[in-house]
């Protein structure tokens, strides 16, 4: 599997979020680094598809995603930044309501949703309201939900800015299960504490975003 990027901009009014990138992803765990505001947010926007580049093209496996952007949107999993479910939902309703958006088929819908509950130890809570969860549980949720039509290119936004320490090691202990045999990309702010991050444990390339460049670490 492959995911290219071609000398992708995005620009937004006069501002630059994205400048002139070339990039070639394959399969693994591969982390983004910068600062608020670097574009790796819009980045992640261009390689889902939920925006288009003002210029290049994107590439999944030899065909631009944006030509048949439902097949693609077939075989990809996001967790965005801001993961916002309807609390009303118990965890079960939710990931049910997911499924179906999906596409899946009910019999894959109970198989699927019931892997996810236990490989994210979701399974006790999964008749409460979400409303009534922990972050670090609704993260779980988001990372669900995620991997329901099993990806084979699975994006994560910054999955752990909001998590303690304890929250954070379990969620990527969890959510590495679903790390293998698919490219992953997962965005992580910088930060001046010399010790190495969770996300950065995990990560098979480390880069670097700055000014809507990136670069290798």
């Amino acid at each position: 599997m492959k995911l290219e990027l071609l000398h992708i901009s995005k620009q937004y009014g006069k501002k630059t979020a994205v400048e002139d990138m070339s990039l070639v992803l394959t399969n693994g765990v591969w982390r983004i680094s910068g600062n608020s505001k670097c574009g790796k947010t819009t980045l992640l926007r261009l390689i889902t598809g939920s925006v288009k580049p003002t210029e290049g093209k994107l590439f999944y496996n030899e065909r631009n995603i944006f030509e048949d952007y439902s097949q693609y949107k077939a075989v990809l999993g996001y967790l965005p930044q801001h993961f916002k479910p309807d609390h009303l939902f118990t965890v079960k309703e939710y990931l049910n309501y997911i499924s179906a958006y999906k596409g899946l088929s009910k019999k894959q819908t109970k198989r699927r949703t019931a892997e996810a509950l236990g490989a994210l130890r979701l399974w006790e809570v999964r008749d409460k309201k979400i409303a009534r969860l922990s972050r670090g549980m609704r993260q779980r949720v988001g990372m669900a939900q995620a991997v329901l039509n099993k990806p084979k290119v699975l994006v994560l936004d910054e999955p752990s800015a909001y998590l303690d320490e304890r929250e954070e090691n379990l969620f990527y202990e969890l959510a590495g299960e679903f790390f293998q045999n698919r490219i992953v990309i997962i965005t992580e702010r910088s930060s001046l504490d010399e010790t190495r991050s969770r996300c950065e444990e995990v990560a098979d390339w480390n880069l670097m975003m700055k000014n809507g460049k990136v670069g290798s670490i």
